[in-house]
């Protein structure tokens, strides 16, 4: 397990097919292995996505981490399948972030980093109660250019990521 992510945010339609989120995220990786490397983080989030029925939507994003001081923006399209099993969720995406410190708890001078990520994911939510949905995803993620001072990965690297999700909803 990387990461233990909470997440609380709010969404409002903007007319028949447009939707704005904004959500706050906090994260807490398990086992970091680099010294001065944060246990905890927290990333506010502001999205504008498409939401027409039965469409690949595109949606754009953009997030400030306070503790990395980091920038990302990302841009993805998703589609929504609805059937007797649940909601099926395909995705694709791809972002650039741009962070000013990456080991913010080191005694030294700031690290930055500036380094873009994909991935594609397939997902099925589920509805288990009346406010409670879980969330199964798996997929490919990727980065490219990721400095490697401070991260285990190599300059360009894909690998497979799995995700489940207790959503609660209002």
């Amino acid at each position: 397990m990387e990461e233990v992510r909470s997440s609380l945010g709010h969404g409002w339609k903007l007319g028949k097919a447009m939707a704005l989120e904004v959500a706050g995220t906090h994260f807490w990786y398990v086992d970091q292995w680099m010294t001065g490397a944060p246990a905890h983080s927290f990333e506010g989030v502001v999205r504008l996505s498409s939401t027409a029925p039965k469409r690949w939507n595109p949606s754009l994003e953009v997030a400030y981490d306070i503790r990395y001081r980091s920038t990302a923006v990302e841009v993805s399209v998703g589609r929504e399948i609805v059937t007797g099993a649940g909601v099926w969720t395909l995705r694709a995406y791809g972002g650039q972030v741009a962070a000013r410190d990456v080991l913010p708890d080191a005694n030294s001078a700031a690290l930055r980093d500036s380094y873009i990520y994909y991935g594609t994911m397939v997902g099925l939510r589920r509805k288990v109660g009346l406010h409670w949905s879980v969330l199964g995803e798996f997929g490919v993620v990727g980065s490219a250019n990721q400095n490697t001072a401070w991260s285990e990965l190599s300059a360009r690297t894909a690998r497979g990521r799995f995700s489940l999700n207790a959503l609660y909803q209002f």
